[in-house]
């Protein structure tokens, strides 16, 4: 059983464009609710007044902001030196999610479950451990088919040590 290594990180396209995006929304919401001299009426249901729209595109400014924040961070992620998974002859190391620097370590007999999950196109493994659970995105690895064989091997050395 040899160790391998997979290098784990955020990939730049998906998030450079929300965040080009989410900055273009920020900005234009903005400019609107400076410019703002007039009340709003959403879906003919809900009125404001003056005062209240320009609360309301503030705050979709605001919300544009964070989803700005976040793909920033994301974006800033993957351009620093990339993180690796782990997998050696008693353990898996992996950070403890995308974007985080802590590194987790569960030996392959800790591991109580494994469970493959897919949000529409996005995968994910989930390792569930006394500590609570890891997972690993398809992703944030370079490509399907590492994550098709860092799964298959997971299973395997689960196996190997009686899990």
């Amino acid at each position: 059983m040899d160790t391998i290594r997979y290098d784990y990180q955020p990939k730049t396209l998906p998030f450079a464009l929300p965040a080009a995006f989410c900055a273009g929304g920020a900005v234009l919401m903005a400019k609107f609710a400076l410019d703002n001299d007039r009340g709003m009426i959403i879906d003919g249901l809900i009125r404001l007044d003056r005062g209240a729209a320009t609360v309301f595109l503030w705050g979709v400014a605001g919300v544009f902001v964070v989803g700005l924040a976040i793909a920033v961070a994301a974006l800033a992620r993957s351009f620093a030196p990339a993180r690796q998974v782990v997998l050696d002859r008693h353990a898996i190391s992996a950070p403890k999610n995308g974007l985080s620097r802590p590194i987790e370590t569960v030996r392959y007999v800790e591991i109580s479950g494994l469970r493959l999950t897919q949000i529409r196109s996005h995968r994910f493994l989930e390792l569930r451990h006394p500590g609570g659970k890891l997972t690993i995105a398809c992703s944030m690895l370079p490509s399907e088919y590492d994550f098709d064989t860092l799964v298959d091997t997971v299973r395997a050395r689960c196996r190997a040590r009686g899990r």
